[in-house]
């Protein structure tokens, strides 16, 4: 072979793709009968046998897909789902993957949590509560989806959660999960993105009428194709996420009267294809998207890279019980209406954004301020944030505002009735906000600043911060709620102050709740005031 024919050979070889493949790995838990101390699950079976199938319609091969059942076992004796064996088949599956490779894994069945212990176990067919070998430990699954080479790697959890020392109730059928309190770093391209099938506080159902898990009933809807909004032929992680969030929230509220909203860990940048539906082509890799305004009808993202989700209209209940610890009188219970879907930013607005559209850096020299890039903006007023907004809509073509007090309040919520967005317990407040550092005693006493964003948990909305770090400006004047029921509140015409809400990483935990409601001045300037902005769709 000549010079020459050798260097086109390995030019050819560099561009040419590299072969992308898709794999699942997949575990159903029915009946625990083996030490009979776990209940049995009517659908987690049947739950992943359904979404073997979606994903082996959609161009999965089947060789690619490993369905750990007793369904299965009874044909493969191997893919009983016992620890050992799921272990085993879960490494082997694993070692396989290469780095433009996808995979989803999901759990269906029983889980536990022990006091005193943050991590969450799945229970398999052997799993024993008094004895953790024989449970699979969550983060477990994380750190070896995190070591293996795949680009792609999609988690969905829908496990039970009940205290070991506690007797499983025998007359439910409901499986209850609460989000891991290890935190998972936030997930850039090639990291790991878990769905879990519910928020804090609430509980995963079973349903007879949809013979499924409600959870698993609407993803395998979704990655069958109904949460292709845009018509391109392809369920990415925005779709699905977006679609089953709401499908699983809405027929929870409907059938059952009870919250139960699932909730996103992790981050990605940029489109994660997860399936074809033509199943012609191979999925498109999950690279950052080009820095332009891009609706996926579930998320933007701008020229200055700022992200907005998609935050469905809905009702929920404004304003605090008179029961909840720390709340002041001016958070009066009210039914809110709104009426129409809105984009909010994921974080509050940055240094680096700011400085691209205004600048100026308000923030530098000031005492009590970090710089960086990813840090939240701070020293800036109402009337700052207003003409930011001004200037960002005539860039991009778009009315960028502030949100209303109530917009904040309801995305903020996520879907809950809680303190806080995760639950009642102050002490999980470190996983999902900075604060307490002057007044209180969090964890911000060492570090006197508002922080970079997004480094903290993210909400069911995938919202990060909306708990401490920045106080968040709103449109609003602040005055009393109205009495009664109200649809897209604005607030009053005039007044002295604006509404600020969140919270921030200099006061305590109360004024961090989703309900707490704090003004200043329009034309105030701190190192705890920042904001975030909305978009109308």
């Amino acid at each position: 072979m000549t010079t020459r024919n050798l260097i086109i050979l390995l030019l050819l070889a560099l561009v040419s793709p590299v072969q992308a493949d898709q794999y699942a790995f997949l575990v159903g838990v029915r009946d625990y009968s083996l030490h009979n101390e776990l209940t049995a699950l009517k659908y987690t079976e049947d739950d992943v046998h359904t979404l073997a199938g979606t994903l082996s319609k959609s161009g999965v091969p089947q060789e690619n897909i490993v369905l750990m059942t007793q369904r299965m076992a009874a044909q493969k004796a191997r893919l009983s789902p016992r620890s050992d064996q799921i272990r085993r088949e879960f490494q082997l599956l694993l070692s396989e993957l290469g780095p433009n490779d996808s995979i989803i894994v999901g759990f269906s069945g029983h889980g536990l949590q022990f006091k005193g212990d943050p991590v969450n176990y799945f229970c398999p067919l052997d799993a024993k509560p008094t004895d953790k070998s024989t449970l699979i430990s969550l983060t477990e699954i994380y750190d070896s989806l995190n070591r293996c080479k795949a680009r792609t790697k999609l988690l969905l959890v829908d496990a039970c959660r009940d205290d070991p020392l506690t007797q499983v109730a025998k007359t439910t059928k409901r499986i209850e999960l609460e989000p891991v309190l290890d935190r998972v770093p936030p997930v850039l391209a090639g990291g790991t993105v878990a769905i879990f099938s519910c928020s804090a506080s609430q509980q995963s159902f079973e349903s007879p009428d949809l013979q499924s898990g409600v959870f698993f009933h609407f993803v395998n809807r979704a990655l069958a194709g109904e949460a292709d909004d845009d018509g391109d032929q392809a369920v990415d992680l925005i779709e699905l996420e977006y679609f089953t969030i709401k499908s699983v929230q809405k027929w929870a509220r409907v059938n059952i009267g009870k919250p139960q909203i699932p909730e996103r860990v992790g981050r990605a940048t940029g489109a994660m294809e997860l399936v074809r539906l033509d199943s012609g082509r191979q999925p498109a890799q999950m690279n950052p998207t080009k820095p332009q305004l891009e609706a996926t009808a579930k998320s933007i993202t701008n020229s200055i890279g700022m992200t907005l989700n998609l935050i469905p209209a809905g009702t929920f209940l404004m304003g605090s019980p008179p029961t909840e610890e720390g709340r002041d009188d001016d958070e009066t219970q009210h039914r809110v209406t709104l009426s129409k879907d809105f984009y909010i930013g994921t974080t509050e607005v940055t240094q680096g954004q700011w400085e691209s559209v205004m600048g100026t850096t308000p923030w530098r020299g000031q005492e009590y301020v970090k710089e960086g890039s990813n840090v939240a903006a701070t020293f800036v007023s109402w009337e700052d944030a207003v003409e930011f907004c001004k200037k960002l809509s005539a860039r991009e073509g778009k009315t960028y505002r502030l949100p209303t007090e109530a917009e904040w309040e309801y995305a903020c919520r996520a879907g809950t009735t809680t303190t806080f967005s995760f639950g009642d317990v102050v002490v999980s407040l470190n996983e999902f906000a900075w604060w307490g550092g002057l007044v209180g005693d969090g964890n911000s006493t060492t570090e006197k600043y508002a922080h970079e964003v997004g480094l903290k948990r993210a909400s069911a909305f995938g919202l990060y911060d909306m708990h401490g770090n920045a106080w968040e400006w709103c449109s609003d004047w602040q005055a009393d709620y109205p009495v009664g029921s109200i649809v897209d509140p604005q607030g009053p015409s005039t007044g002295s102050y604006r509404a600020v809400r969140g919270g921030s990483w200099i006061y305590n935990a109360s004024y961090c709740r989703s309900a707490s409601r704090f003004h200043s001045a329009p034309d105030y300037r701190e190192g705890f005031l920042g904001f975030r902005v909305v978009v109308g769709r």
